[in-house]
């Protein structure tokens, strides 16, 4: 409670420490980059393809043994997981071999997990066992329906946000939310990178629930923006007011956060005491978006704006002074050159007696 207190009181200058800001995140995303490269990335059948199979169980089994007859028997490598059920379990064993799964190596494979686990396999024929094929086809169309998805929530981003924010330049606070977005997926698929799980419909799931996340977080930053523009006024530096609008809403971006990690913890910390997989490639990268999309929200997000908002100032008055603006009248030049002449100002009743008299003449 006294440290909520105390971020209550804070007035922390962001601006002044926002280089070293913006590169913790960049060097994180760098590094599981040049990690995914190096080592590669575990994708689920469903987004390279390959053939899925269910073998029912009972009691517990050595995972890596069953991985290790898996890869052997269908001569691919192969990921082996748990799926346990209220009434059955199985193993999902997914093999990256596309409709090359004969009903031989099935049989094979059925023979060699009950030899080894024979009070663990309780399958006696081969239609027990799931067989599902995943080939290259239904993989484009799930890419395919994946990117037009992502496209259209980010023009309904762009859209939203740009006619909400439109006093503060809802344009940048849009394409800032999205990079915001980005942001925080990439740490999600960094975890599951770094962790070595697999990246499955799992990835989907978690990424969906931190997009609605961040995209609260950043809509809340922008709003207190708007909020103290106003109150403020327009002339203060757009650095103070986002300054203020941070400090403002940190103790409550830290209460919220904390109160969702603790509750996503406490079954993390049961998926690993039970050892139930589903549960912890599930939670972990969720926590870790959650976080990501703190930071990004108090410590990234509001500081890029100032920024564009310094190079870009006042970008709506000046096209709106350029359409207003006219060419200068005969009485304008006229002014203009008994102004030269005189070296003080008249008005353009002056001017246009002058014209006039000249005119006649």
């Amino acid at each position: 409670m006294n440290i909520l207190k105390k971020i209550d009181n804070v007035n922390y200058n962001f601006m002044k420490n926002r280089k070293i800001f913006f590169i913790i995140p960049i060097i994180i995303l760098a590094a599981a980059i040049i990690f995914a490269f190096t080592l590669g990335v575990n994708m689920d059948v469903k987004f390279k393809g390959g053939t899925i199979i269910n073998v029912p169980y009972s009691q517990s089994v050595d995972m890596e043994k069953v991985q290790e007859i898996a890869s052997r028997q269908l001569e691919a490598d192969c990921i082996v997981q748990s799926l346990d059920g209220a009434q059955s379990s199985q193993l999902v064993i997914t093999s990256s071999n596309v409709g090359e799964v004969t009903s031989q190596m099935i049989e094979s494979l059925l023979n060699e997990l009950k030899e080894n686990f024979p009070e663990n396999i309780t399958v006696t024929e081969i239609s027990d066992v799931g067989v599902t094929n995943v080939d290259s086809q239904i993989r484009s169309n799930f890419f395919k329906k994946s990117l037009i998805a992502i496209f259209a929530t980010f023009v309904a981003i762009i859209v939203y946000i740009g006619i909400r924010f439109r006093n503060i330049g809802g344009v940048s606070a849009a394409f800032i939310a999205i990079l915001a977005l980005i942001h925080d997926i990439a740490f999600v698929f960094a975890t599951m990178v770094f962790c070595r799980f697999v990246l499955s419909d799992v990835f989907i799931a978690v990424t969906l629930i931190v997009l609605g996340y961040s995209l609260n977080n950043t809509i809340v930053v922008f709003d207190r923006i708007r909020e103290n523009r106003k109150l403020l006024g327009k002339e203060e530096p757009v650095a103070k007011i986002v300054n203020v609008s941070i400090n403002q809403i940190l103790s409550r971006s830290v209460n919220i956060s904390l109160i969702a990690v603790f509750a996503i913890l406490v079954v993390l910390i049961i998926g690993l005491i039970y050892h139930v997989n589903l549960i912890v490639t599930f939670t972990l990268p969720l926590i870790v978006g959650i976080l990501a999309s703190f930071y990004m929200s108090i410590f990234v997000s509001g500081l890029l704006w100032v920024i564009w908002k310094e190079k870009h100032p006042n970008s709506r008055k000046s096209k709106r002074k350029k359409k207003k603006s006219k060419k200068p009248t005969q009485v304008d030049e006229a002014a203009e050159e008994i102004n030269v002449r005189t070296s003080f100002k008249i008005n353009k009743k002056a001017a246009k007696d002058w014209y006039n008299s000249n005119e006649d003449k």
